[in-house]
Order: C-alpha cells, then structure tokens, then sequence
C-alpha cells in the first residue's frame, strides 16, 4: 500500500513538474528572443531562422513568417547556418563561383541578378557561368567552408572563384564565430535552445559574453581564411579574385536605417561604450564636412574603427587582405571612393551594400581580369 501511495505522489509530482515548466515555457515566448542562426548582434538578430528576404525592413524581418519566401535560413552543422533553398549550379558549363556575404547576394538590389554575379554571366563567353554564391551575414569562416564544399564537389569545372569578404568579420557578436559555432553543434545546447524557457533564461543571467572584446574573425584568423581559400583553389589551378569591400565612410553608426539606430537593443557593454565614441566621432566628421574641411574622411573613418555593430571593413583587415593578395599575386578589385552623399551619390544602398553601378564596375573588372 505505501510502495502504490510512493508510486502515485512521484506520478503526481512528475505530472506537475511538467505542467509547471509547459506553463513556463508558454509564458517565456512573449519575453525570449526568437532562434536565430545568428545571435547576439543586434543586426545579425534580425537574420531570423527561417524569416529572410532581401528587400525587406527591420520590423517585417523580425515578424514576418511568410513560408512563401524563396529563401530562408536553416542551420548547418559546418557553416553554422546557410540559405534554402541553396543557388542550384549549371549542369556541364565552365564556372566562375562567387562566394561572400550580403553584398555578394545582392542585398538592397530589385533582383539578385544585378548583383556582380548576375552581371559577369551576361560578359562570359558561351559555355562559361557566373554562379552567386554570397550568403548575407558570412564572414571568411563560414566562406571557407562553403569554399571547401563546393571546390571538392565541382572542382574539374571552375575556372576562377571570387571572394568578397570583411564586412562582418569586422563586427562583434557575443564571441568569435570559431566559438559560437562550436557551441551550438554541442549536442545539449542544439536541444535546448529550442525552448522558450532556456532562451528567456540565457539572456536574463550575464555571461562572458557580455563583455566580449572580440570580433567575429580576426586580422589574423582573416588572412589565414582567406590564404587557405586562395591556397586550395590554387591546388585545383583554379584562379582567384579578391575584392575589397568599399567603405560608408559618412552612414551614422550603429543605424541600419536612417533613423533607426540599433544602439538601445546592444547586449555587450564594451561594444556600447565603443559606439558612444563611434558616434562622437561622427559628429565631429558631419561638422568638418559641412565646413568643407578634409579633416571629415578621418572622423568618418575612426567612426568606422568603433562601430562593432554595423559591418563596414575595418582598417586592420583591409591590410591584411591588401598584404595577402600582394604577397601571393592574386588580383585585389578596389571600388573605394570617398562617400560624401553630396558628391557622390549613388555608390551604395544603405550602409554598407554596393548600388547597381558598383555592382557593374565590378563585374566588368572581374570579366576584364579573366
């Protein structure tokens, strides 16, 4: 009789337990944050797993869950997270590969096919495909290994890739993507990162990450990215060229509109106070170029040096990349110009992307390079 009394209060405490924390989970999706592929940057939050479009603004990207989109975020255990579906390749032709990140995509553009890739195929000779393989949000990590896979699997029949990488290597988000990736193939976290509960949770107890110091891929880790992509193609004698991303110089840190500032959603503390000097600097530089002073290009650009969280290319790794491509004689596609909006516009669609007329300068200098 007590072992049947032992047996239902476990029953009835077990029924409980699971009733309290289904209520519990119920309550915490109003207050956790979505799944993301991404995490912790304010802007890379807004790449929802499964929620993705190209042409879309900050409020629908957050919210909108139209499963007719013809692309979305799924994770991938090698590269963290990618599109799908994923761009299909030619069946038989030559190709030229393009790999990077949102700029490579076409982000900000009426179609994809006016982003460079879409433009060099209309230059290649007949038998020959230019295929896009930009993935927004990728930084030289996650390039890497869409390298590797796609080199393994259609290497007799590339004949030069390109690699457009920078922007958001240049950027913090929580810790290095080396580790964050690490972590989420961790079997436990994989599991439990689908309840609200644990979400809610992960962001209401402070972690290292909060304190991050660190960008999602290094100087270092760049070059050594960049040397084993160029290294490999080059075992395959297939050519390589490398395009400098150009820089905002006079966008408003921290805005990835104007006037939506992503500043109050920041989690990291070092990366707030490095956007406060980010901002003062550029005030400073808006001052000096309404005073027509040269003095501008350098606020603007030591503005760019601490703002972690919009991704334009950092001096540090334009260095590296400009070191790399010298050093191995692999050609360097430059776009830069001074971006003031007076006196230049039309030279990029938001605060980092290249407009159509860039996106067609580079393709005929890709084409002219080939």
């Amino acid at each position: 009789m007590r072992q049947m009394t032992l047996r239902k209060k476990v029953v009835y405490a077990a029924f409980v337990f699971a009733l309290v924390f289904a209520l519990l989970n119920v309550l915490s999706l109003s207050v956790s944050p979505k799944r993301s592929a991404s995490h912790d940057s304010p802007l890379m939050n807004l790449y929802q797993d499964g929620t993705f479009a190209f042409d879309t603004d900050v409020k629908s990207i957050s919210e909108d869950n139209d499963p007719d989109r013809a692309f979305r975020y799924v994770l991938d255990q090698q590269r963290w997270y990618r599109l799908d579906p994923e761009p299909v390749i030619p069946d038989n032709d030559q190709l030229v590969l393009s790999f990077g990140d949102s700029s490579t995509f076409g982000w900000g553009l009426v179609g994809r096919d006016q982003a460079y890739p879409g433009e060099l195929d209309q230059m290649l000779p007949v038998g020959t495909r230019s295929v896009n393989l930009g993935v927004p949000g990728y930084s030289s990590l996650q390039g890497l290994r869409y390298v590797e896979q796609m080199l393994l699997a259609h290497h007799g029949r590339i004949k030069a890739i390109t690699l457009y990488f920078g922007n958001n290597d240049s950027t913090e988000n929580g810790a290095p993507d080396a580790e964050k990736i690490q972590f989420e193939a961790q079997f436990v976290h994989s599991v439990l990162s689908r309840l609200p509960l644990y979400r809610a949770m992960s962001k209401l107890i402070p972690t290292r990450l909060n304190e991050n110091r660190k960008p999602r891929v290094s100087p270092d880790e760049y070059e050594q990215n960049l040397r084993a992509m160029i290294e490999l193609a080059r075992s395959y004698e297939i050519r390589t060229i490398a395009i400098m991303p150009p820089e905002h110089l006079s966008w408003p840190p921290g805005h990835v509109r104007h006037g939506v500032d992503l500043t109050p959603r920041i989690q990291n503390t070092w990366t707030s106070s490095e956007m406060i000097e980010a901002k003062r600097l550029y005030d400073e530089g808006k001052a000096l170029a309404y005073q027509q002073s040269d003095e501008c290009e350098q606020r603007f650009r030591g503005a760019i040096e601490h703002d972690w969280v919009i991704p334009r290319i950092k001096v540090a790794w334009q260095a590296r990349l400009r070191g790399l491509t010298a050093e191995l004689q692999v050609p360097l596609i430059e776009t830069q110009e001074v971006f003031i909006p007076a006196e230049y516009p039309g030279e990029f669609v938001d605060y980092c992307h290249p407009s159509e007329r860039v996106h067609q300068q580079i393709a005929e200098q890709i084409a002219g390079r080939l």
